[in-house]
């Protein structure tokens, strides 16, 4: 496995992409810099996305949600090199987006998310990915949630550490977990656990699943789940090179 890493300037003198099979690529766009070129591209945006961005009532949270919808349709275009008018996206029962393809093209898989200064996309031809991120900061009652949502041994562990941090590291990889599995806030999740970077799910150990934490900032924090099988094959060997996080 492969990552690289993409910012705004690749974002703002985007060419042709090429992803290689097994590679990842991370997409971490500050959104707070690029505001005149998101306005720029708001027509990128199909009619039902603009009606949903401009039901937001924060401007930051139109914004994010805004360039996260216009730099997935570019990107996404720029990677299966076709018009991003042609760019087909679909959600499946519990939300998650999905690009519609060709038969004849290789799939590609993409996932989002964003927490304060920062929208991450990320694309793959692994079978499933997620990503989530999220500004680490003051959580009064991040130990009742930890409590509430997290398995016991977690919610110890958060405890033990006297840290919200850590809430966050465990949050954030439990999220990037159940957006690969396109369940998102319909998955219980005190189900499964996160130990070592493991995911333990139905008793067993998801050998199969990687769970990578990355390095997009100070006071951010962000894991990616993915699952390392192609779509259509399975057993695929897996091998771990250069990571630019």
């Amino acid at each position: 496995m492969i990552i690289r890493r993409f910012e705004n300037w690749d974002l703002l003198h985007i060419s042709t992409l090429v992803l290689e099979r097994e590679e990842i690529h991370i997409w971490c766009i500050r959104w707070t810099k690029i505001t005149a070129w998101i306005l720029d591209h708001w027509n990128v945006m199909c009619d039902d996305e603009k009606n949903a961005a401009q039901k937001f009532i924060k401007h930051d949270d139109q914004m994010r949600y805004a360039v996260g919808k216009i730099m997935s349709r570019l990107i996404l275009a720029r990677y299966m090199n076709i018009s991003e008018r042609n760019i087909l996206i679909s959600k499946n029962k519990y939300g998650k987006p999905f690009i519609r393809q060709l038969e004849m093209e290789e799939p590609i898989q993409y996932n989002i998310s964003h927490s304060g200064e920062f929208v991450l996309l990320a694309v793959t031809k692994y079978s499933e990915i997620g990503i989530d991120i999220e500004l680490l900061r003051e959580l009064p009652d991040y130990l009742e949630i930890a409590q509430t949502v997290f398995s016991p041994e977690e919610a110890e562990i958060i405890k033990d550490s006297n840290s919200p941090n850590i809430f966050f590291c465990y949050w954030t990889a439990k999220e990037a977990y159940v957006k690969a599995l396109g369940t998102g806030l319909f998955t219980n999740l005190k189900l499964f656990m996160i130990e070592r970077n493991e995911i333990i799910d139905c008793g067993g150990r998801k050998k199969e699943w990687k769970l990578i934490r990355l390095y997009i900032a100070e006071n951010y924090v962000s894991h990616i789940a993915v699952k390392l099988e192609y779509i259509g094959e399975s057993n695929e060997k897996f091998r771990e090179e250069n990571m630019d996080f």
